[in-house]
């Protein structure tokens, strides 16, 4: 504890005389405020100070390459890991965050205005800390290659800016052709964690010398049922705007309602090139959805398939390693071989066959070099569209707001 936290340590209870200083006094590493009095009757006493400060501590700022005052998250997640006074730059290598990464979540950040303005006041545990605060910027943790880092949650045009009108980019696709036998396993989430709710998001409003006040804004989806469901509070005193506690709420929402369940299975690496929040599709037919067959094509045409293909055509899905979205086409089979799709992964389309989009977790490689895949199951439309930036941004209206004002 602190000699100040209880009462003050210093007390100034007479002024006879003010000086004025040939050279500014600097205070290094402080946060320094100035009070000025004026002799007079006005103040019999002073019991508290409070001060509206309109610029946060200075930090190296990794869009702009400068050190200025920042309300991005990255930025201050870079402050805290190369800052040996407040942070933990003692006891870890810089070298251990991804500064790149961070930089072009940054981009996203701040084209969504997806800020963090606030102050911490308590030391807290970073991993918890980020672990919490990421997904209202709609960000997630990520340690690739011993490297941690924040991502974005949802797809971005160029500009960083939230994606809803294109595909999302599929980095993989596995069958039963290329996941090894009896590796697959679906987990599917409790009962009570996909159970719809309210989304109250407490928010803070401040304005320039004023004393900021709380707002609280609740979405829920348009649902007949909607004024009976539960309510659930999520307090952010970093955000400060109403847009932003909408997205958020929105995004709280929609992860409830369409992520169900993940996968987890091995895989050789034969033309893997994956990472930690890629999107890949997956068709087995013990996976939550049934298709007819699937197979690889090898570079010769030669058509390996998890049920024998006879001579003839069959519509499929198909992907190569070279692609960013899966397609569509027809494949003719001759004798057990092809001259189409060499190299590729393909699923021949069935009746009843769905087209299932996972985001992968994360990826272990054991010392025989086999790869485990860990994904969740992420909602898209049927032009392959993000379902849950499109309710982010609510295109298609699907909530409604109360209060927030």
């Amino acid at each position: 504890t602190r000699s100040c936290d209880d009462a003050p340590e210093h007390e100034v209870v007479y002024v006879n005389e003010c000086l004025s200083e040939e050279t500014v006094p600097r205070y290094e590493k402080c946060a320094v405020a100035g009070l000025k009095l004026k002799s007079s009757d006005n103040f019999a006493q002073l019991d508290q100070i409070r001060c509206y400060i309109q610029r946060g501590i200075e930090v190296e700022r990794l869009i702009d390459s400068d050190v200025d005052c920042s309300n991005l998250l990255t930025d201050l997640l870079w402050y805290f890991v190369t800052n040996t006074d407040t942070g933990i730059g003692t006891i870890i290598n810089p070298a251990l965050v991804d500064s790149e990464e961070l930089t072009a979540t940054g981009r996203y950040l701040r084209a969504n205005k997806l800020f963090f303005d606030d102050a911490i006041a308590e030391p807290v545990n970073l991993r918890s800390w980020l672990a919490r605060v990421a997904p209202s910027v709609l960000c997630y943790t990520t340690i690739k290659n011993g490297k941690l880092s924040i991502e974005p949650a949802l797809p971005y045009h160029a500009d960083g800016v939230i994606d809803t009108t294109q595909p999302v980019p599929i980095a993989g696709m596995f069958t039963d052709g290329n996941i090894i036998e009896d590796s697959f396993e679906v987990d599917w989430l409790e009962l009570e964690d996909r159970k719809l709710f309210q989304a109250a998001i407490l928010f803070r409003e401040s304005r320039v010398n004023e004393f900021p006040s709380q707002r609280t804004v609740v979405v829920r989806y348009k649902t007949d049922d909607r004024y009976t469901l539960p309510i659930e509070e999520f307090e952010f005193t970093h955000i400060t705007n109403i847009e932003h506690a909408l997205k958020t709420a929105r995004y709280f929402l929609s992860v409830r309602k369409h992520q169900t369940h993940t996968v987890t299975f091995r895989t050789l690496p034969w033309g893997l090139s994956l990472a930690p929040g890629q999107y890949i599709r997956v068709a087995s037919e013990i996976s939550p959805y049934n298709p007819a067959n699937n197979g690889i094509v090898k570079a010769d045409g030669t058509v390996i398939a998890a049920q024998p293909l006879s001579n003839g055509s069959y519509n499929v899905y198909y992907w190569n390693k070279d692609s960013e979205n899966v397609s569509e086409g027809t494949m003719t089979v001759t004798d057990g071989g092809t001259s189409e799709f060499r190299d590729t992964v393909f699923s021949v389309k069935g009746n009843n066959q769905t087209s299932q989009v996972y985001q992968i977790e994360s990826l272990d490689v054991d010392q025989d070099g086999i790869v485990t895949i860990t994904a969740s199951n992420y909602p898209v439309d049927s032009s392959g569209r993000s379902v849950i930036a499109r309710e982010v941004l609510n295109v298609n209206d699907d909530f409604e707001t109360v209060g927030g004002q």
